[in-house]
């Protein structure tokens, strides 16, 4: 019913506030305990996807009222939730490049670092040296590197 959906939408914008004024006001240790919880909760399946769909909202700034300055909580959000199911990044890479290091990530930094940390769970923390299937690349010519490239000279010169 749709009003069910309105109200497990209202729910997830909600979380979604909620998380992101918790990620902005945390300590680097408190981050860390947060991203155990975040990953915990993700695998219980009480994080969602409606929360990750609100997440990726807040980060494109495509969220009515969301606030410029809550992409980078958003999308460290993503990243922790990430842990537990790395195709929340994987299948998302081209918003995180548009968004993360394109025009918003040359106004900020810290939002192309948190980007570039995003992009990082998708390579798996340990490599099996008898796994068959080698691990994910990016062709030396995706628009990855040519992002990270403008941002880096970019950014030096400018």
């Amino acid at each position: 019913s749709t009003s069910s959906t309105s109200s497990a939408r209202s729910a997830a914008v909600s979380i979604s506030r909620n998380l992101i004024a918790l990620v902005q006001m945390a300590t680097l240790g408190e981050l860390t305990s947060l991203e155990k919880l975040m990953a915990e909760l993700v695998a219980s399946k009480d994080i969602g996807k409606g929360v990750f769909t609100v997440l990726w909202e807040v980060f494109t700034g495509k969220l009515p009222d969301s606030n410029p300055q809550d992409d980078r909580a958003a999308i460290m959000l993503l990243r922790m939730c990430a842990i537990t199911e790395v195709s929340i990044i994987s299948s998302n890479v081209q918003f995180i490049i548009d968004h993360g290091l394109g025009e918003k990530g040359e106004c900020s930094f810290q939002l192309a670092q948190q980007a570039c940390n995003a992009l990082l769970k998708i390579v798996p923390a340990k490599l099996k040296q008898d796994d068959p299937e080698p691990p994910f690349k990016f062709k030396a010519d995706h628009v990855l590197f040519t992002q990270l490239n403008k941002l880096l000279v970019d950014g030096l010169y400018n």
